[in-house]
């Protein structure tokens, strides 16, 4: 199992909390979100091992007396002992899955439904009994030198090719999520062009 080296600092003047449009994307097929679990974690990063290949890597957590506590809880989804997580590095976004003890066979996320607590996203809840729900998490990878990490460019959750106009679409909402962060309003040219790619989806679908 490799892992990445730790740099375990909260980037100044970066949320702490999921944007809304953040746990939208973030577990969608085409985010680049993967499986893991959490095998270590303390008041300022989280280690996770992905399934796929057990490679573990570090996060940076916004708010790490929040993950304590839901690490904490009696009703953590747990895989061979340890928490089980979605991660996507690409929009920021960890769940640790709560609710039935041990995982289903076959994960489902409804990505587009969201709980709120004081106007920010807390919460992803469950499709049904079966399925966990995801309490969520701002993350960014940890990274060896000072430089601004870049996630790799998103792939299907499942593994396989994406194509590209799922690709854009990620990427888009990544542009929407910076425009909303700083309060500022999209530029009406961008905007003009986000909906262009969406109908080109659509209608390609």
């Amino acid at each position: 199992m490799s892992t990445t080296s730790p740099r375990a600092s909260w980037p100044s003047g970066k949320a702490t909390s999921v944007h809304w449009i953040q746990a939208r994307r973030a577990f969608e097929r085409a985010s680049g979100a993967y499986a893991a679990r959490i095998v270590e974690h303390d008041d300022a990063t989280v280690v996770v091992e992905r399934l796929s290949d057990r490679t573990a890597v570090t996060l940076t957590v916004g708010r790490p007396v929040h993950l304590t506590a839901t690490l904490a809880r009696n009703d953590v989804t747990r895989l061979d002992g340890l928490p089980l997580a979605l991660v996507s590095e690409y929009f920021g976004v960890l769940g640790v899955a709560t609710g039935p003890a041990d995982p289903p066979p076959q994960l489902r996320v409804l990505s587009s439904v969201s709980r709120f607590e004081d106007g920010e996203t807390v919460e992803i809840p469950n499709v049904d009994d079966s399925q966990p729900s995801w309490q969520l998490f701002a993350v960014r990878a940890v990274t060896i030198d000072d430089d601004e990490q870049q996630p790799e460019k998103p792939t299907l959750f499942l593994g396989k090719d994406t194509d590209r106009e799922s690709i854009e679409a990620a990427a888009a909402a990544m542009v929407e999520v910076a425009y909303e962060r700083a309060g500022k309003p999209l530029p009406e040219e961008t905007k003009a062009e986000l909906a262009r790619r969406r109908a080109a989806r659509h209608s390609n679908g």
